[in-house]
């Protein structure tokens, strides 16, 4: 490349997708919609790195403090995220200049590389996976217990770093396709398995379909000031700037041109808000049918206060067990 930076968009891997998503617009609905889940991939970057500690921790609280009643939180606070993604998707797409540099240029570098770059992504990530890595090495540990091992805290966050960061290194440049596409699709598999386990824990808590229903649909406000500081801790969960920026550098990563608008929109749903509302639902509605209306429960203050709030003789080993297989995929998938 002879020390020249190439733009991802004319790599030769985005060239190619660019030409299959033009064959691809043509096709019926139903085989569009498959081609643009094997082409997806930052959204589902978003919606693993949305759903971390903090996220999880929220729906705990609110599903076991007021059962049903919250569980349009995670969906409405993403659908109105919607709108920011939207424009980062229009934003790739028609430019060529990075969502960074393109703030440094026209609103100044204060509100660019300082504001945005450096204190809510850079300063803001490092905060951020404190929790993950403490919910993470916890629920590593309680895997290991299983089946007798008894491995600490602080060698449990060493696997975690030993998975994570590789993975992350291999993100974020058009010069690696194979790598990019690895790290996407292992963000898939993670969130699978989310969606997988949580669901399997509500085939033992079970589920109240009409209380599921209203509660996503209709918008509960809770009352007190330790309701409504629960409910701006929730909303602030789910999408802020650092998953902004992430979407726009995702897009970038994989060479994002006009023909991948509508790749990237769909991406934003299918990718982001369905699989985040599912996951924090699931969590929710397990924690609203075990503690819901129950007097004196003490809620998690903290991420590593989660799984031992797990362990109670209504939730059980086995749902214990799939709780924390969740858990560990949460903590590497949000690490990432």
């Amino acid at each position: 490349m002879n020390g020249t930076e190439v733009n991802p968009r004319y790599s030769e891997n985005a060239l190619k997708e660019k030409a299959f998503l033009q064959e691809l617009n043509k096709k019926p609905p139903l085989q569009k919609f498959f081609g643009y889940c094997k082409l997806s991939g930052p959204g589902f970057m978003n919606a693993a790195f949305t759903l971390g500690a903090g996220s999880f921790a929220s729906s705990v609280t609110l599903g076991a403090a007021y059962g049903y009643d919250m569980l349009w939180i995670p969906l409405y606070s993403f659908a109105l995220g919607l709108f920011m993604l939207a424009l980062a998707t229009r934003f790739v797409t028609a430019s060529e200049i990075s969502v960074i540099k393109a703030q440094d240029k026209f609103h100044g570098k204060f509100f660019g590389s300082f504001a945005t770059g450096l204190v809510a992504c850079f300063v803001a990530s490092i905060v951020y996976n404190f929790g993950q890595y403490a919910l993470g090495a916890d629920a590593v540990t309680a895997l290991f217990s299983v089946v007798n091992i008894n491995v600490p805290k602080n060698i449990s966050w060493i696997l975690l770093v030993a998975i994570s960061v590789p993975l992350s290194l291999m993100y974020g440049s058009g010069d690696n396709p194979k790598g990019v596409k690895i790290v996407e699709n292992a963000m898939k598999i993670l969130i699978g398995i989310m969606l997988v386990v949580f669901g399997a824990v509500l085939c033992v808590t079970g589920v109240d379909f009409k209380a599921m229903i209203k509660g996503l649909l209709i918008p509960t406000l809770p009352s007190g000031i330790d309701g409504i500081v629960m409910l701006i801790a929730s909303l602030t969960a789910t999408i802020g700037v650092m998953d902004w920026v992430l979407f726009n550098n995702g897009m970038e990563s994989r060479g994002y041109s006009e023909n991948h608008e509508t790749l990237g929109r769909f991406d934003a749903v299918f990718g982001g808000l369905i699989p985040v509302t599912l996951v924090l639902s699931f969590v929710s509605i397990a924690f609203a049918e075990a503690f819901a209306g129950q007097e004196g429960i003490a809620l998690p203050e903290k991420t590593d206060e989660l799984l031992p709030m797990m362990a109670t003789d209504y939730l059980g080993f086995g749902v214990l067990l799939l709780f924390s297989i969740g858990i560990v995929a949460a903590a590497f998938s949000s690490a990432d």
